[in-house]
């Protein structure tokens, strides 16, 4: 609730320092799989396309990405999860795909506002409704963004889009300067 606080009042804290996304991710790998491989028969499958390092919070990432894990698995409908990581331009792409219930297309921006769940009852599946609304606030901190791509019944696709290279406005400069 703490965390939830602070998101409030825009007092979210990022420390950015070098942050190679592959190493992370396979340290995530290494944590989950076992919860996996008991819940989908599966491990989690992890696919690097490209090594990328950027300047981010890796506390924070770690916390958006294991967000995203935990939903995929819970909403996943015991089927197999993986991860694609890739460079987009000058953005790397981590893109987080499950193969479960999907989610409605009316309820595609309802999932990232607190305490939402996507029509989704405490009884099916359990959750206060914050994982999303903290991933969201986190990526929008580090000025990427966090898209959802999904169909009922086929399965969803978080992917989080985040800059490679700081940004104008990280540096501090104003854009609204003449």
């Amino acid at each position: 609730m703490l965390e939830i606080s602070r998101l409030r009042t825009g007092k979210l804290s990022v420390e950015k320092t070098a942050v190679n996304l592959n190493e992370l991710l396979v340290d995530l790998k290494l944590r989950f799989d076992e919860l996996f491989l008991e819940n989908t028969g599966e491990e989690l499958h992890l696919s690097i396309k490209e090594d990328l390092t950027g300047q981010w919070d890796r506390l924070r990432l770690e916390q958006t990405f294991s967000n995203l894990l935990t939903n995929a698995l819970k909403y996943g409908n015991k089927k197999p999860v993986s991860i694609t990581v890739e460079r987009e331009n000058d953005f790397a792409v981590i893109s987080f795909i499950d193969r479960g219930i999907g989610i409605k297309e009316e309820n595609k921006e309802k999932i990232f506002q607190r305490f939402e769940r996507a029509g989704i009852s405490a009884n099916e599946i359990s959750g206060m409704g914050l994982g999303l609304y903290i991933a969201k606030q986190i990526v929008l901190a580090h000025e990427g963004v966090i898209i959802v791509e999904s169909q009922v019944d086929k399965g969803s696709k978080f992917s989080v889009k985040l800059p490679l290279k700081e940004t104008m406005q990280s540096l501090g400069v104003d854009l609204q300067q003449k």
